[in-house]
């Protein structure tokens, strides 16, 4: 299956031919952990799939660390990507039918949204229920919104 992400280093779109079927992708998708539902996979292609990251981002990264731009990598690293917001949510359950939330964020600009690496508007982020199809904003999940610096 070939895997298209955008690299939170350097914003390019790359494609990754993996050894994954459609079912396998969507248990992940419907929330199950990569590691389990595709152990065969390398760590590399596994964080490919969950975050972008290329193993040429990380040379990249590792060469920005030994250079001692810590601000730099920090900001490449901890980027407000899609995952990095998913990561933040404070629920993982529908609060109404009860079914595990998929891993994938949904978007559209937004005035009063979040942040998002390599878009230049403000994003209203949101995860939509497999069981119910109930569309959780990020902040019903706990997931503080951008205030402008407010």
């Amino acid at each position: 299956m070939k895997i298209t992400r955008k690299s939170p280093v350097t914003g390019e779109l790359n494609t990754m031919e993996l050894d994954l079927t459609l079912a396998q992708y969507e248990q992940w998708q419907a929330g199950a952990h990569i590691q389990e539902v595709a152990p065969h996979l390398s760590a590399s292609q596994r964080e490919f799939i969950i975050s972008g990251y290329t193993e040429e981002d990380w040379t990249t990264l590792l060469h920005v660390i030994s250079q001692g731009d810590a601000d730099k990598m920090l900001n490449a690293v901890l980027g407000k990507t899609l995952g990095y917001y998913r990561r933040q949510c404070k629920v993982d359950t529908c609060r109404w039918c009860k079914a595990k939330l998929p891993q994938r964020v949904d978007m559209y600009d937004h005035e009063d949204g979040w942040p998002v690496e390599g878009i230049g508007k403000t994003q209203w982020l949101s995860v939509k229920c497999l069981g119910c199809n109930y569309e959780w904003s990020l902040w019903k999940l706990g997931v503080p919104r951008y205030q402008g610096g407010k």
